[in-house]
């Protein structure tokens, strides 16, 4: 009598399943396998666009690099919308003494102590407050740029401002000389200008009412927060007498001096 071979389903035969013969694990593992790669791909792909996002909104950075400033640490910048030539603020014309009062705020803050700590670091030398001082002499540029501002803004209405204060004698080793202040004060703002070069551009808009293309200038610049400065300067202003005609040579180390 021929003996009969019952068919028994070997482990991950598919084709005859047998609900009597446990499924091997190795199946489920694979599966478990090929879905963590393609969550571990979609989250490699969201960080790549992501980080592809993030540069593009970053400026590179070609040829020298800044110099140090005290203040950089503080920096912040900010999207800021320019007003359209006819909107006024409190520092227009014509003068008065709420407006002579408003451009003294924006910038007479005398000069800022720092830590000698960071004197070190300046790419120049500056001297001490006093002999035996630990902090030290510096003045934000912005700031004697908005004087000569200023002063050219003075000089637009001589019938309310002394023009006395335009020349001096400065006192040079190469001899002395006349300065003109306010001559001065127009290259100063030159300089500034070209250094910082807003790069934000205008526009041209149609004008139905002229019939015309014109240039718009309110348009959206980015800006160093102008209140986070103007803040580090209020508090690092020295308001004690300042003696002018003392000498201190200072003690800073620098790299070249090493």
């Amino acid at each position: 009598m021929a003996h009969e071979h019952k068919y028994t389903a070997l482990p991950g035969d598919d084709d005859h399943p047998n609900p009597d013969v446990p499924r091997s694990s190795s199946t489920g593992q694979r599966h478990g396998l090929i879905l963590a790669l393609i969550a571990s791909n979609v989250v490699l792909f969201a960080c790549l666009f992501a980080l592809g996002m993030h540069q593009s909104t970053l400026v590179r950075w070609r040829g020298a690099k800044p110099l140090y400033s005290p203040v950089q640490d503080i920096i912040t910048y900010e999207n800021v919308l320019f007003p359209k030539p006819q909107d006024k603020s409190k520092y227009h014309g014509p003068p008065t003494d709420e407006v002579d009062q408003a451009w003294i705020d924006l910038y007479d803050l005398g000069m800022s102590a720092i830590p000698k700590s960071q004197a070190t670091r300046l790419p120049n030398r500056t001297e001490p407050f006093s002999a035996g001082s630990d902090t030290y002499l510096v003045s934000l540029t912005v700031f004697h740029n908005l004087h000569c501002l200023n002063m050219i803004r003075k000089s637009l209405w001589p019938e309310r401002y002394s023009q006395a204060h335009r020349y001096d004698v400065v006192h040079d080793i190469g001899g002395d000389y006349i300065f003109d202040h306010l001559d001065h004060c127009v290259n100063s703002l030159r300089l500034a200008l070209t250094c910082a070069a807003d790069i934000t551009p205008h526009i041209w808009r149609w004008n139905e009412k002229s019939q015309q293309s014109t240039g718009r200038s309110n348009v959206v610049h980015t800006c160093k927060n102008w209140d986070a400065i103007h803040e580090w300067a209020e508090r690092t202003r020295i308001t004690t007498h300042y003696n002018y005609t003392t000498h201190v040579l200072d003690d800073l180390v620098f790299p070249d001096d090493q």
